[in-house]
């Protein structure tokens, strides 16, 4: 377990110099587009109600968090197993739980960094009351739905024919996911008969403990329990279904 460990440290480093090359796109990408986006809907928010500014707000932690990690880390690795460096470590004494730990940390790490930075000027711009401990609160319930998405770009990344296929996959499904959750909208908005769907994605239980946690100040602490043990199978799939080696 050591070792997996200070590998993945090695390659969490690794990366994060790699990622010099690209930091102008990721940036753009996991930071600018959703403050842009912020600060636009600031302009039409001043007569909204406290619900909807709530909303927005949780839409835009989900749909920064879905671009991040999955669009992030599908890229990276379809990137990495084209070029042949996933081939490389799989013939070193390289464990592939220390070759996704080195990746996906990169990225918590971004949004860990977009939380910190996005929840306080959102609030601001847009007259939410916010205080740190929830500030604390929401950074880890989206960094935890943040790991039931690890899977999701991994696979696509492994298993993509081309490094456009990636691409297209990831920013199709980061934004099928983003606005397929109740995150903007209300989960009575929802048909009845669809809203089993909604439940399976982690990012709508992590969207309704942000809505209880700022319209009527509760931790709601099942609910949390629930997004943890969804993201559990997400996790495994995931992991199960990257392909490590080619034919």
């Amino acid at each position: 377990m050591k070792k997996i460990i200070t590998d993945a440290i090695i390659i969490s480093k690794i990366n994060i110099l790699s990622l010099r090359e690209s930091l102008t796109a990721f940036v753009i990408i996991s930071l600018f587009i959703p403050l842009g986006m912020t600060y636009l809907i600031s302009l039409a928010s001043p007569n909204w109600d406290l619900i909807t500014k709530v909303n927005y707000l949780t839409g835009m932690l989900v749909l920064s968090s879905s671009l991040t990690i999955i669009n992030g880390i599908g890229q990276f690795i379809g990137q990495d197993r084209l070029g042949g460096i996933i081939s490389w470590y799989r013939t070193s004494p390289v464990h592939p739980l220390s070759y996704i730990l080195g990746v996906t940390s990169t990225y918590l790490i971004s949004i860990l960094i977009e939380c910190i930075i996005l929840i306080p000027i959102a609030s601001i711009l847009w007259r939410i009351p916010f205080n740190i401990i929830n500030i604390g609160i929401i950074t880890l319930v989206v960094i935890v739905q943040s790991l039931a998405l690890i899977g999701i770009g991994a696979v696509i990344g492994t298993r993509a024919k081309n490094i456009q296929t990636v691409s297209a996959l990831t920013n199709v499904l980061s934004f099928v996911i983003a606005f397929a959750t109740p995150a903007y909208y209300s989960i009575s908005a929802v048909p009845e008969k669809f809203r089993l769907i909604c439940y399976i994605l982690p990012t709508t239980e992590a969207s309704l403990f942000i809505k209880n946690l700022y319209l009527h100040g509760v931790v709601d602490v099942p609910l949390l329990i629930i997004l943890i043990l969804i993201s559990i199978p997400y996790l495994l799939i995931g992991f199960i279904g990257i392909k490590w080696r080619e034919k």
